[in-house]
């Protein structure tokens, strides 16, 4: 067997490895920002400067990172099932096409990305509504497990599902075909190559992936930001989806994007990193 082989076999059978440790490091670093744009999306008239003032006040600053062992505990394993579905629905699709079937490598990476968000989202979605409950709570500190017991026994394990499934389409299967078509055309060789930090243009393949991972999550967040928004409402409400959309759409559109201004930071940041980590160690081969 030849060491080509051998690698892609390594590297198949450590997808899931992968995943989990490039999930544990771009979720660490953007968990703050990620309790702010929470709590904006999903209590009314609560702005930025206020919110970070009232979590300091009451909970310090270990208040920023409240949540981060039930985040953690969804984040890495929804992102290492992700990372593994993705590459092997991505590897049959390109075997079936080559057998025969054409398949045009964006219809492959729109599939896949879509298919493994659906994937990972069904499969873990009752751990995202009781870190959406531990995270709206400011000041009560309830423990995770009364939250995890609550949500359980009121059959509330999946409220706002529906809004996610909504999500996945620009959140998955239109960001990673964006995502893999920047990164296939080596923007940092281009003529954006002006407006791109020198410093990013001098980490070579990994400046690459950070860039084309940060505009694709940035250009699908427009799209995908609302049904967000929906999402966070239900989980800690007791509306259904329709009604939840009137109770926004009562005091502005606008409040579809709340907390967006934090959004178009965390989000596009904590991807670019989470891509540019597994990118590095499948090249590195060192799982």
């Amino acid at each position: 067997m030849n060491d080509t082989n051998t690698k892609k076999e390594v590297l198949t059978h450590n997808y899931f490895l992968i995943g989990a440790m490039s999930s544990m490091v771009s979720k660490m670093s953007v968990t703050p920002l990620d309790r702010l744009k929470f709590l904006t999306q999903t209590k009314s008239n609560s702005e930025f400067t206020g919110l970070v003032s009232d979590i300091f006040k009451k909970e310090g600053l270990s208040g920023f990172y409240k949540g981060v062992f039930p985040i953690l505990a969804t984040s890495i394993p929804k992102s290492a099932i992700y990372f593994t579905a993705l590459n092997n629905i991505k590897t049959s699709m390109n075997n079936y096409s080559n057998h025969g079937q054409c398949l045009s490598s964006h219809k492959i990476n729109f599939f896949s990305g879509l298919s493994a968000g659906i994937i990972t989202t069904t499969l873990l979605y009752p751990t995202d509504v009781i870190s959406s409950k531990y995270y709206y709570d400011i000041g009560n500190n309830q423990s995770l497990l009364k939250i995890t017991k609550n949500t359980f026994f009121e059959k509330k394990m999946f409220r706002g599902y529906s809004a996610t499934l909504m999500g996945t389409i620009p959140n998955h299967g239109f960001s990673y075909l964006l995502y893999t078509s920047i990164k296939d055309s080596n923007i940092l060789s281009s003529k954006f190559n002006d407006i791109i930090p020198t410093k990013i243009i001098s980490m070579g393949d990994n400046g690459n992936t950070f860039v084309s991972s940060y505009i694709a999550s940035i250009s699908t967040q427009l799209a995908a930001y609302p049904f967000d928004t929906i999402r966070k409402k239900m989980q800690v409400g007791d509306l259904n989806f329709i009604d939840t959309v009137k109770q926004i759409k009562s005091g502005s559109l606008f409040d579809f994007y709340r907390g967006f201004k934090i959004s178009i930071i965390k989000t596009p940041l904590s991807n670019a990193i989470y891509f540019m980590c597994a990118e590095f160690l499948i090249r590195q081969n060192v799982m």
